[in-house]
């Protein structure tokens, strides 16, 4: 997985551990094992199940269409260039995260769109 996923997974995680992020009314706490949810559109927040709705964006939105690790708003799924989504697993933590098909971790994605640019 890229540093761009990692890092700002790990610091949502470490912040959730010290008490320094932020997170849903439930107040979920990393010795109460449940799952828990974090996105990288936005950073150090981590909901439980019941707040997984604090991290959805609306589909189709210049949010939904922008890509976690360069910034770009790709044109959309309707003109064949959607976003990528992605998720990682820490412990108790999912971290949700998507990519433009320039900046997909998947090799041979990566490879895809190489061979068309050619």
């Amino acid at each position: 997985m890229p540093e761009w996923v990692r890092l700002p997974m790990l610091e949502t995680y470490v912040g959730w551990c010290t008490g320094r992020g932020s997170t849903c009314i439930h107040a979920p706490a990393p010795d109460r094992p449940e799952p828990m949810f974090a996105v990288a559109w936005r950073p150090g927040l981590v909901a439980c199940a019941r707040c997984i709705h604090l991290t959805v964006l609306r589909p189709g939105s210049r949010a939904d269409r922008r890509c976690d690790c360069c910034g770009r708003i790709v044109a959309g799924i309707e003109h064949a260039e959607g976003i990528h989504p992605g998720r990682l697993q820490y412990g108790a933590l999912l971290y949700g995260w998507g990519a433009c098909p320039d900046c997909v971790p998947d090799n041979r994605a990566v490879d895809r769109v190489s061979q068309r640019r050619r």
